[in-house]
């Protein structure tokens, strides 16, 4: 809003001063009288009043430009740290990204049920500093909470795509590690890249091709830190790589008919049959990271039904998430900071509470129970789990 104030005050002042310059030289013209005069004295000639404006919407301006580069410096330091230090999230005991929880490096005998949970980097807790505020980790002390006595695991990764996950568990000792008895695939609009298969640029080639193309400025980097990586994400998908590509452009190719029709015959299906191999209930819900339906909507109408075609149920929140969290309140704490767009608080507490009326009303014999301390008021209905479909 501020930004907005700067640039239509900034665009009346040059409308000002393009009218003196149009007026140079017209005795007549407003520009050359004052406001009052004092014996004869011109006081207050609105020419210098034109420039005293200009200079204060320019020193307001420069200001809020300021503000903005040092408030936001602070959050891209911050994501940063906590990308570098994310790492240790995860054991380093195993052959895939296994999560650490509560301090828990290993995996343990099994002696109750166990839910697994697989995804990418908003399974992974991209851009939280505690593992508690990710959504799965917060499906399960909901779950906890309602007396349901089972453990839950997941497996994530920054970028992983729904192959790396499906070869997670395939080609590894995952399901042998930790014997699960549900298996929840989060689903995010990314996840059908196929770059392994016909050799396109991924998105983790995509993001660090990213650097001063974005605006071919790189002297604002030096200059402004803050400004320029704030302007960065701002405009982020209008960013390149060097080969001219965009994200924007790039997301919206993968669920083009070609990309989909390999992604559903070499992932998709698959994954289906090795599900119904394994005998494992093995559930896909899609995680939006903010209640926003056309930023998912399409995609998911072209996606989700291919899992459904598979085998595999789906859950969709979407509009469920819509119509309870579009609150103004809610805004602020969709996602992680103004600089990162996984799910913040709110969303992760949506998704957590979603996934566990799931888990509840339709996989509830999996579970033990330990005496429900009851009355858990369900988001999810049954009868609507591809609700924005």
């Amino acid at each position: 809003m501020r930004i907005l104030v700067c640039a239509v005050l900034l665009c009346i002042t040059a409308a000002l001063i393009f009218a003196m310059h149009k007026a140079r030289g017209n005795p007549g013209s407003v520009f050359t009288k004052s406001l009052f005069r004092v014996k004869g004295a011109r006081v207050l000639p609105v020419i210098s009043l034109v420039y005293v404006f200009y200079a204060a919407v320019v020193l307001f301006f420069g200001l809020q430009v300021v503000e903005i580069a040092s408030g936001y410096e602070r959050y891209f330091y911050e994501d940063n740290t906590l990308l570098l230090m994310s790492m240790e999230k995860l054991t380093q005991k195993y052959d895939y990204p296994l999560m650490a929880i509560k301090g828990r490096d290993s995996i343990g005998e099994k002696r109750k049920p166990r839910i697994l949970v697989v995804g990418d980097s908003d399974v992974w807790g991209s851009g939280l500093s505690n593992s508690n505020q990710i959504w799965w980790n917060m499906m399960a002390r909901e779950l906890e909470r309602r007396g349901y006595d089972c453990e839950v695991f997941a497996l994530g990764r920054r970028g992983a795509s729904t192959y790396d996950e499906y070869l997670w568990l395939r080609d590894t000792s995952v399901l042998e590690d930790i014997q699960p008895d549900l298996i929840i695939l989060g689903y995010v609009t990314n996840d059908p890249d196929m770059s392994w298969m016909d050799g396109v640029t991924s998105l983790d080639d995509m993001l660090r091709s990213y650097d001063d193309r974005a605006f071919d400025c790189g002297w604002l980097r030096a200059l402004f830190p803050g400004l320029y990586d704030y302007l960065k994400a701002m405009f982020f998908f209008m960013s390149h790589d060097e080969d001219g590509n965009s994200y924007v452009v790039w997301e919206y190719m993968l669920a083009g008919d070609e990309n989909l029709e390999n992604y559903y015959t070499h992932v998709v299906r698959p994954l289906g049959e090795f599900a119904r191999a394994i005998e494992i209930p093995l559930l896909v819900i899609s995680t939006p990271e903010d209640p926003v339906a056309s930023n998912f909507e399409a995609n998911y109408q072209r996606v989700l039904p291919l899992f459904e075609q598979a085998g595999l149920p789906v859950y969709n929140p979407l509009a469920l998430f819509a119509g309870q969290y579009s609150d103004a309140k809610y805004v602020d704490y969709y996602h992680v900071s103004p600089v990162d767009s996984h799910p913040g608080p709110a969303t992760s507490l949506f998704l957590g509470q979603y996934a566990a009326d799931v888990v509840e009303q339709d996989y509830a014999t999996i579970l033990a129970k330990n005496g429900n301390r009851g009355g858990a008021k369900h988001l999810f209905n049954r009868n609507q789990r591809l609700d924005a479909l």
